[in-house]
């Protein structure tokens, strides 16, 4: 949950070799990347938060908890239009019980250690990204090197006042390799005083 087996010195090591995150470790020493207290839970918060904002996002998770449960089995004893009617695209309620029956079927491994494996299972399913599969592998299996690329606060982060396209901050982040978690983890605090 807390990162506890990150070792900073050695993260930062290597992503102080790029001169805007070492501005940011200066500022934010020792920063980790937290983990979740259910991965099921973490799941459907990243999903309903797809294209919301995080107030947005915060409230419609409430009426979930609820109205229907955050268990795989509340939500595939429900409906599509059921977990609509609580505030969101009929479709990304359709994804939410996908991944219900999935994961209660076994058809989904949430605690799969594998990140490439973990990665590849999520971005088969309909409604499913890079970016949140990146999310998952960083937050719910504590990938060191996950990137989610397609942020646009990523992608405006690194350079202020300029936008990065997703190949071009790919291209810069394998400089941070296998840390890119903690240069997401940095990137994202940059942003906080910034409106982000």
């Amino acid at each position: 949950m807390f990162d506890l087996d990150a070792n900073p010195h050695t993260i930062e090591a290597v992503l102080s070799r790029d001169l805007f995150l070492h501005q940011l470790i200066v500022r934010h020493p020792g920063l980790r990347v937290p983990g979740c207290w259910d991965n099921f839970e973490l799941l459907l918060r990243v999903v309903i938060g797809q294209q919301i904002s995080v107030a947005g996002a915060t409230t419609t998770m409430r009426r979930l908890v609820d109205r229907v449960g955050v268990t795989p089995e509340n939500i595939a004893a429900s409906s599509p239009e059921a977990i609509a009617a609580i505030g969101m695209p009929l479709k990304r309620a359709i994804t939410i019980l996908r991944l219900a029956y999935m994961v209660r079927s076994g058809l989904l491994d949430l605690n799969e250690r594998d990140p490439e494996l973990f990665y590849q299972q999520l971005v088969t399913i309909s409604g499913i990204g890079s970016w949140t599969a990146e999310y998952m592998c960083m937050r719910a299996l504590h990938w060191s090197d996950a990137f989610p690329a397609g942020d646009l606060g990523l992608q405006r982060a690194v350079m202020l006042g300029q936008r990065q396209t997703e190949r071009q901050l790919i291209a810069r982040a394998s400089e941070w390799q296998p840390w890119r978690s903690y240069a997401t983890m940095l990137l994202w605090k940059s942003l906080e005083n910034q409106g982000g």
